[in-house]
């Protein structure tokens, strides 16, 4: 039996995962036989401790008693010789029944553990068919038809849309946001520059670009985005310099966010629901940073009454109530027995209490939404919370979800062939998802501003009369009808 290893619940490292590279690396062994294919995925599971076997009561190493004392004083040289190679020979025997003993758990160990591998590589295998069936490689043109495409009208023109483009020409970190840093992006800390300035944050989040085409039809921009009511919080990331000689956190997603995101983005437990992955993520937020505005979120599964219930009391909540309160008044109206849900969102406090001790709670962590419409800003920290309630979540405290670092290396092996964008193509493939998504957000604001005038009712002019509030019947009764003139 594999027991389950309690692993740092942070960021999901490279060295915890070595060869985690995703299509790519797939694609570049196409011939690899079955059992080499598997090789990896089954030494994954290597670094996993192996849970005691459960055994029979345990013998005591003096389990042999000598005779009395005044037996032992009235015997003979020859019987207390005797009585010691009776002890040398019981002594043998229970070695050897403890070796046999030994070598039947052994054995048995062994077989267990083919066994379970053998499970493993046949469900692998079967990932390998679906995903090749379901989630093939993305290619081009397909990554570029996921892009919003513009539609103009009177209020959001073409001038409209190369606005748009002009001020994503002139926005000073555009370079940056396209992982095309230099050596003069980085400041002087008296160390040695590197060469390739920001390359493991660049091979790290092309993995996560591709992740989301393949595994849900929509680029990353649009998960974290205006869509799902998201943006990439860079707090925590190092300052870099722009040609303006002005220093800012470097906008680019960092290493260890794009390995956790890595992590989630390649989880089945959320059914291919972004939704439902972006509720979490969300809700891990505003525990996080208190935040009390209403939380607009969907039903993200509608066989549930958890996310109805949760819909209904934010609803009523004005804006003055936590998550913690709003939460217990969730629970008071669902079922006295918990499902999964509602064992999961435990965890999630849970686990927030966990990665964020109290004596450093409300340091850095207020959120930054002002208005409700703001999206939730989102750092490393939310991610790795999110993480280490999946790892946790448990029921008569044995888990009920598999490790989630190995369900995502399981799920990124089993997908073939090479999906777009390359890293050399990576920067023009994020540059078009960026200004197509910047494009329809100005639609969306241009649109409803005229949404709102149109709905605004006309001032009145000086010397106007308001006959708004007056019945057409009396308008009717008090008109003057001229009399027609005869010829």
């Amino acid at each position: 039996m594999t027991g389950r290893r309690k692993s740092n619940p942070g960021a999901a490292s490279s060295a915890q995962q070595p060869t985690m590279t995703g299509a790519a690396s797939s694609a570049r062994q196409p011939t690899e036989s079955r059992a080499a294919s598997s090789a990896h995925l089954l030494s994954l599971l290597s670094y996993a401790p192996t849970m005691p076997a459960l055994s029979s009561d345990s013998e005591s190493s003096s389990s042999y008693h000598s005779d009395s004392s005044s037996s032992i004083s009235s015997s003979s040289d020859s019987s207390r010789s005797g009585h010691r190679n009776k002890r040398r020979r019981y002594s043998s025997s229970k070695s050897h029944r403890r070796r046999s003993k030994s070598h039947k758990s052994h054995s048995s160990s062994k077989h267990t553990s083919a066994v379970e591998s053998e499970k493993l590589t046949e469900r692998y295998e079967s990932g390998k068919v679906w995903m090749a069936s379901n989630k093939p490689a993305v290619s081009e043109s397909q990554f570029l038809d996921m892009n919003p495409k513009p539609t103009y009208d009177d209020v959001f023109t073409e001038h409209d849309y190369d606005a748009v483009v002009r001020q994503w020409e002139a926005d000073p970190v555009k370079s940056l946001l396209l992982g095309n840093h230099t050596l003069e992006n980085l400041p002087d800390t008296g160390r040695a520059l590197p060469k390739k300035p920001r390359r493991a944050e660049r091979d790290s989040f092309g993995i996560v670009y591709r992740l989301f085409p393949r595994l849900y039809g929509c680029s990353y921009d649009e998960f974290v985005g205006r869509r799902y009511q998201l943006a990439y919080d860079c707090i925590d990331n190092p300052m870099v310099l722009l040609e303006n000689n002005t220093t800012v956190h470097d906008p680019f997603p960092s290493k260890s966010f794009s390995e956790n995101m890595r992590c989630l983005a390649a989880q089945n437990i959320w059914m291919g629901s972004l939704e439902l992955l972006a509720t979490c993520i969300q809700y891990v937020n505003r525990v996080r940073t208190n935040d009390k505005r209403p939380w607009k979120l969907v039903d993200c599964d509608q066989d549930s009454r958890f996310f109805k219930v949760w819909q209904s009391v934010s609803s009523s909540n004005p804006g003055r109530e936590n998550m913690e309160t709003l939460y217990i008044r969730v629970k008071q109206e669902l079922s006295s027995k918990p499902g999964f849900y509602q064992r999961f969102f435990d965890q999630i406090n849970e686990s927030v209490k966990v990665k964020i001790p109290q004596t450093y709670k409300g340091q850095g962590h207020a959120s930054k939404r002002k208005s409700d419409d703001d999206p939730y800003f989102i750092r490393t920290i939310d991610l790795s919370i999110l993480i280490h309630a999946l790892e946790n979540v448990s029921c008569w405290s044995i888990p009920l979800l598999p490790d989630p670092k190995l369900s995502s290396t399981m799920i990124q092996r089993a997908m073939q062939g090479r999906s777009y964008p390359s890293d050399a193509e990576f920067s023009k493939a994020r540059e078009a998802s960026i200004i197509a998504h910047r494009a329809l957000e100005k639609a969306t604001e241009l649109r409803a501003i005229a949404e709102a005038r149109r709905a605004a009712p006309i001032p009145l002019d000086e010397g106007d009369v308001d006959l708004s509030n007056r019945s057409p019947l009396g308008i009717s009764r008090n008109r003057v009808i001229p009399e027609s003139s005869s010829d």
